[in-house]
């Protein structure tokens, strides 16, 4: 006799996460109370903004929220470079990254240079 595995629950089904964890405070503090109160999964983690490290101690001290690498292409300070070569605007990002060979590369390049500072030392 075959038994039908159960339903999962809605909360069994989908995942929440948040992007900009590490934005700021504001942002941050948010975030937390979000995932504390049931309400998020995770969050996508940005590297070299004015709430990372914040972001970072919250990660570690609340190891139940799951923790992913937000990619950012605009509007933020990027890690690898002093600025953006196409400024804060999402439209004028679009085209180089998807279409300029000599800038398209450099973005694979980021996420492990962005992941080393959240990295544990060793």
């Amino acid at each position: 006799m075959h038994v039908p595995e159960p339903k999962p629950s809605p909360k069994e089904r989908f995942l929440f996460i948040a992007d900009d964890f590490g934005r700021d405070e504001a942002t941050n503090r948010a975030m937390l109370h979000a995932h504390l109160n049931g309400a998020l999964h995770g969050a996508a983690l940005m590297m070299g903004q004015p709430g990372t490290a914040e972001a970072v101690a919250m990660a570690r001290d609340h190891p139940t929220l799951r923790i992913g690498l937000h990619w950012h292409f605009n509007d933020s300070q990027p890690l690898t470079r002093t600025a953006w070569p196409w400024g804060t605007s999402p439209a004028a990002a679009a085209g180089p990254l998807a279409c300029t060979a000599h800038i398209a590369p450099w973005p694979w390049r980021k996420p492990r240079r962005n992941w080393k500072p959240f990295s544990p030392p060793g």
